[in-house]
């Protein structure tokens, strides 16, 4: 706590790290809210000594106007800090009355229902016509209004008659995260904090009409229908209010106490308000803000919900190793999953796709656009969405399939420079940041979108009856999408590639990616903005890849490192390395190797004997989906599996993300079941794949994780084109930094290690916990390999038993 708070008064970007179960999220609340409430009195303290009249003006001016100057200052301060006294006793007058409500249930709500006719057709469609535009002046007519959400259309709520408190932004990949923190909040001394906990429609929204849709994209679009019905006065939400009397109470009402998602929405329902919207109108006055990686990381999104990251502390919780899973999941392709951790969120956010059927759909809206206003468009209007329309028949032939394509049935993905895929579509002549601005400031998108949501409502209605993977948003633009992508052409050509994937059996499905390889360029208008940033997990390490990936341009002097070991003694873990089976037979899982029959049968005796010894609940990690069933099938023919069911129950991680609650509730009640008097069995055993839905933010605390095994090292697939470009960028930076080591395969091997780290990082998760770690395969036993475990785990001790013999005499020590 005390580095954190030194950090954040020094202006520092701080790496703390911190295992899971020692406090950690309790030790970011306690410092950094500390700060900000020393902060505050600081800064009235010195508001206050600012009001001395010789700093306000010059000695030669005579004492009357100093006087008057002076009792000026000191009104507009007394005046601010009435408005806060009254503030603070509103809070406490309605803190009184939630305490209240909760104890007797009397939950009074407030009804705002209004009939509006939720018909009616625009008389004049003028309002689709973008205005005049110039880029060659700087007269422009065209207001150079925030951009829109890209992802839902949002516009911007900013109440401008509340002061912007300084505040703690932090962050986290979920919500059940968020949630995990705001609740480690409500234990500390500072109950009385200002908070509130942003999210999507589809965890906020009380309107069952809405909710019953189910997908988030659905949602979104009949949460913006109804948002536009309601300011135009033809029917619309009914918990939308608009009225800035209401707007405050609900605020009052959101900062009375500290609550999570599910106290907001329960908060709206009593009141009658919509959650989503009154929490954004919360943020100005709050001095916490709690919300999603996606929110704060795109520059776009975070504008429209009004959040300043200038001059606030930056705290980014939950996100040990850096993404590494989500890129070892990207590149094996087994299996698709959403940004878990830091870096792979940015290079997701960043990394703009376009399709064929995106790019047809945009050229023919455009084009119709074009022919609909025409002769009512002025100045050089014209001539950029003609320039557009070039662009997208350029980008759309980059994806014709030609005699010289693969087989039919095969996909090809090619990668390449972004000079040379603008000078190889022939359109280097054409100067993209011109349209760019132009897509920006003449709010095209924006115009395009009002312009088709009115005339194609007979399509609209048709698209609601296609399946949720198919459905197209009709609030995201499609020149949004293009616009992004055409954004990413004009930078730099070492900051991403271009990835052109065509599709002979399905041309629909053939696309152009942008890559983003440099992570650092877009996280830096965050750095350079907050006062200080925090990037907190439970296993940093190696920090020097941190560092590559997304502070290389940081002074070393700006940089503040912390890291504390476990707190649960020695005793607590045994981690062992085991290189050979049973049988004395070796464990040497490369790829070439997995396959071995023997060697399988051999890691099944191994599993089987650990179960003998070992109660409650044993978690095995494999590389991929396919590897566990290969193996899990062969178990079954070999009678193995049924050895191993004389001891435990097993399961086996689902593929489908709905199933895997259920599998993990199966699992648990087992290994209670286990605990009962004659019961036949001492618990259960969970096949589980590394970076799938059990190896991240699933506690295996207690009885459900006594020992947790890794089979083999998870290296991902060395023939992905992405990973391969990626290490390439890596290693080329490396040597432009004089640097002679080979950071390619030590970013392939980093890959393969915290994904590992992450897997095993899911047994001890508090101070009274215990577990046994067993890493299967020889190249464990190896220093470099060893090196790259968490400090706490090699603190603690590593055993290389000679024997299989000696490794269950070790674990049946335990």
């Amino acid at each position: 706590m005390n580095h954190l708070y030194d950090g954040i008064d020094g202006r520092k970007v701080l790496i703390m790290e911190s295992p899971t179960g020692t406090g950690k999220s309790l030790s970011l609340i306690c410092g950094s809210f500390r700060w900000l409430t020393d902060y505050a009195q600081r800064t009235e303290l010195e508001t206050l000594e600012s009001l001395n009249v010789a700093s306000i003006l010059g000695f030669e001016d005579p004492p009357w106007i100093k006087e008057f100057a002076e009792e000026q200052a000191l009104s507009v301060f007394e005046e601010e800090k009435e408005k806060k006294r009254k503030r603070a006793e509103r809070l406490i007058r309605v803190r009184n009355d939630q305490t209240q409500n909760l104890r007797d249930r009397a939950n009074k709500r407030m009804r705002f229902a209004q009939s509006r006719d939720s018909t009616g057709e625009w008389e004049d469609d003028d309002e689709f016509v973008v205005e005049e535009y110039d880029s060659d002046t700087k007269s422009s007519n065209i207001r150079s209004d925030v951009l829109n959400d890209a992802l839902s259309g949002d516009t911007p709520i900013v109440d401008e008659e509340e002061a912007d408190e300084t505040k703690i932004i932090y962050c986290s990949r979920t919500h059940s995260q968020i949630s995990q923190f705001v609740n480690e909040m409500k234990k500390t001394a500072y109950v009385d904090i200002k908070a509130v906990s942003l999210g999507s429609r589809q965890t906020m929204c009380i309107n069952e009409n809405v909710l019953k849709l189910k997908s988030l994209p659905r949602i979104n679009d009949r949460c913006l229908d109804m948002m536009k019905a309601s300011k135009s006065e033809h029917g619309g939400c009914e918990y939308l209010v608009s009225d800035t009397v209401n707007k405050q109470n609900f605020t009052d009402q959101l900062h009375a106490t500290i609550k999570d998602i599910e106290d907001i929405v329960d908060t709206g329902k009593q009141h009658h308000t919509c959650p989503y919207y009154g929490a954004r109108h919360a943020i100005r006055p709050s001095q916490v803000i709690t919300l999603p990686y996606n929110i704060l990381l795109q520059k776009a999104t975070r504008e429209s919900y009004g959040i300043n990251v200038k001059g606030n502390i930056v705290i980014i919780g939950m996100c040990s190793w850096f993404g590494a899973v989500e890129l070892y999941v990207k590149f094996n392709k087994e299996y698709k999953d959403e940004a878990h951790n830091l870096v792979d969120a940015i290079t997701s956010i960043y990394s703009v796709s376009l399709n064929v059927v995106e790019l047809d759909r945009a050229k023919d809206q455009l084009q119709r656009y074009l022919l609909r206003y025409q002769k009512r468009l002025k100045g050089k209007n014209v001539i950029y969405i003609r320039q557009i329309l070039l662009l997208l028949n350029a980008l759309k032939n980059s994806l014709a399939t030609t005699a010289t394509d693969p087989h039919p049935l095969a996909s090809k993905s090619t990668i390449k420079m972004v000079n040379d895929f603008v000078h190889e579509l022939d359109i280097d002549n054409v100067n993209l940041f011109k349209i760019g601005r132009y897509l920006s400031e003449s709010r095209l998108a924006q115009k395009l979108q009002g312009f088709v949501e009115k005339k194609d409502k007979q399509s609209a209605a048709a698209a609601d009856d296609v399946g949720d993977a198919k459905y197209i948003s009709k609030h995201v633009s499609t020149i949004q999408c293009v616009e992004g992508f055409l954004t990413s052409l004009t930078n730099a050509d070492l900051e991403g590639r271009i990835v052109v994937s065509k599709s002979v059996e399905d041309p629909t499905t053939s696309s152009l990616k942008y890559l983003l390889l440099n992570p650092a360029s877009a996280f830096r208008q965050v750095v350079e903005e907050a006062r200080a940033v925090v990037l907190a997990g439970g296993t940093m390490e190696p920090i020097r890849d941190l560092l590559d990936e997304l502070l290389p341009y940081l002074p070393h002097e700006r940089i503040s490192k912390f890291s504390c070991g476990h707190i649960i003694p020695p005793t607590s873990l045994l981690t062992l390395a085991v290189a050979v089976g049973p049988t004395k037979k070796p464990f040497d899982f490369k790829y070439e190797n997995r396959t071995n029959h023997a060697m399988i049968d051999e890691l099944g005796a191994t599993v089987a004997n650990l179960c003998t010894v070992v109660p409650g609940g044993v978690v095995c990690f494999f590389a991929s989906y396919a590897y566990l069933d290969k193996v899990y099938k062969q178990w079954q023919s070999s009678k193995m599996l049924q050895r191993i069911e004389n001891k435990k129950l097993v399961f086996k991680e689902p593929r489908q993300s709905n199933m895997a609650e259920v599998t993990l509730a199966e699992y648990s009640r087992s290994i209670n079941a286990a605990k009962s008097i004659g019961a036949t069995k001492t618990g259960a055993l969970l096949f589980a794949v590394i970076g799938g839905k059990m190896s991240e933010g699933i506690n295996f605390s207690d009885d459900l994780g006594r020992m947790v095994i890794v089979v083999g090292l998870p290296f991902p697939n060395i023939h992905s084109p992405e990973l391969q470009e990626k290490m390439r960028y890596m290693q080329a930076r490396a040597a432009r930094n004089g640097r002679d080591v080979n950071i390619g395969n030590e970013y392939y091997e980093n890959l393969c290690m915290k994904a590992v780290n992450q897997s095993i990082g899911r047994a001890i998760r508090h101070k009274d916990d215990y577990a046994s770690i067993v890493l299967v395969d020889h190249r464990y036993t190896q220093a470099r390999i060893r090196q790259k475990l968490p400090a706490w785990i090699r603190d603690a001790g590593i055993v290389d038993p000679p024997n299989f013999g000696k490794c269950i005499a070790e674990v049946g020590k335990c």
